[in-house]
């Protein structure tokens, strides 16, 4: 599978600006011969809470519509991020979603964890449901940054998928904890984990440098086979995913019953 990896520059909460740098690279994607194309957290507008002026409707919300007609125009998969209003508009959701080449939502997830360290939690509702879904034989999973930090998600979606995707807006200044952590979630699973960072400078002054990566089954640090400053294009080999956990199967030795007595 080849997987093309959008360390997108956004522009700061302007969607009409960032769906035409998107289109470009959905386009370089497809033509390099890409099956999937993943964008940062927040796609259209960067990391922002201001909710009143990013949230959509939760029915056919704007920016998923117009993610699904250039998924199928272009005839590849895409992963995205995107803002709705929850049910009652009392907050909204920061949500991810996979679309497939035809142009249909196979999955789309909430953030289980709002980042309280910057007032998230109050402005976002929690999501409570994994994102999963199937995409051309491989069992991808869904995940949005500050989630990265809670293994226990990840050891869920590992369950069933050989791919979990996070999707992020993750400044400079912990940026080794985002390495870390996506190589940790990697080695302890023993799946492809694909971590999918902005770069720029925010609206709120944060910086962002290139950081997307895929970590194989084993933590290694895959290479691109072809970058330029914000495309990267990989290829990956599913099967890695079993011949791991087949050889050294740590899975067998977790014991969930003790671990739920301890918390």
């Amino acid at each position: 599978m080849k997987i093309a990896l959008i360390s997108l520059d956004q522009v700061w909460q302007d969607k009409e600006a960032n769906k035409i740098r998107c289109a470009r690279f959905i386009q370089q994607a497809a033509t390099t011969g890409a099956d999937i194309v993943i964008f940062p957290e927040m796609t259209l507008t960067g990391f922002s809470m201001q909710t009143t002026l990013i949230a959509e409707e939760q029915h056919a919300p704007p920016a998923l519509m117009w993610f699904s007609t250039q998924a199928k125009t272009y005839a590849i998969a895409i992963v995205m991020g995107y803002v709705v209003w929850n049910c009652d508009h009392s907050r909204a959701q920061n949500k991810v979603a996979l679309i497939d080449a035809q142009g249909e939502v196979l999955a789309s997830y909430t953030k289980a964890h709002p980042f309280s360290y910057v007032g998230e939690d109050q402005l976002f509702e929690k999501g409570d449901a994994l994102g999963l879904c199937n995409l051309q034989g491989a069992s991808v999973g869904l995940t949005i940054c500050y989630d990265l930090r809670f293994p226990e998600l990840y050891q869920a979606l590992s369950k069933k998928c050989e791919i979990i995707i996070t999707i992020a807006n993750w400044p400079v200044k912990r940026l080794l904890h985002w390495q870390v952590l996506l190589q940790a979630r990697a080695i302890e699973n023993q799946v492809y984990m694909v971590g999918v960072n902005r770069t720029g400078i925010d609206g709120e002054k944060l910086k962002y440098d290139l950081s997307s990566h895929i970590y194989s089954p084993l933590g290694a640090l895959l290479l691109p086979l072809e970058q330029t400053k914000e495309f990267a294009l990989y290829e990956i080999d599913l099967g890695a995913v079993k011949r791991v956990q087949k050889d050294f199967p740590v899975k067998q030795d977790r014991r969930p019953d003790f671990y739920k007595s301890m918390l």
